[in-house]
């Protein structure tokens, strides 16, 4: 079973794991993972990137950019592990899948997971 970590950006710069992936895969900076259009997490109004990297077999690391801080680091990873769970529908609802719903949600996510240019909302039912 894959573990999941959940860094800040600014943690990501210190994770030795996720340096040694960089490295190895050509990254220059923690930036550069969220090359691709990132996952977004929605908490109390305000918008943060989030995307997931498989640093190797046994885990993967989700990095988040909070550029807004309207929201502590505990609520945004709070969020972030009920959504990555396998009972994750316990804490979300899937509502119709558009931008006009995700804007009006006050804590939700879209998801895409690095695949396609379909993203899923799920409202998180706190």
């Amino acid at each position: 079973m894959k573990t999941r970590q959940f860094y800040s950006l600014e943690e990501a710069t210190h994770s030795v794991e996720l340096f040694v992936f960089m490295e190895e895969n050509g990254f220059c900076d923690v930036y550069d993972l969220f090359q691709s259009d990132p996952d977004i997490l929605r908490i109390k109004n305000s918008e943060v990137s989030f995307t997931e990297v498989d640093i190797n077999e046994n885990t993967t690391v989700v990095i988040y950019a909070d550029s807004e801080y309207e929201a502590s680091e505990g609520e945004i990873k709070d969020i972030l592990r009920r959504f990555y769970t396998d009972n994750f529908q316990d804490y979300f609802t899937n509502p119709d899948s558009s931008w006009t719903v995700f804007r009006s949600l006050v804590n939700g996510i879209a998801y895409r997971g690095g695949q396609g240019y379909h993203y899923s909302i799920w409202e998180y039912k706190d």
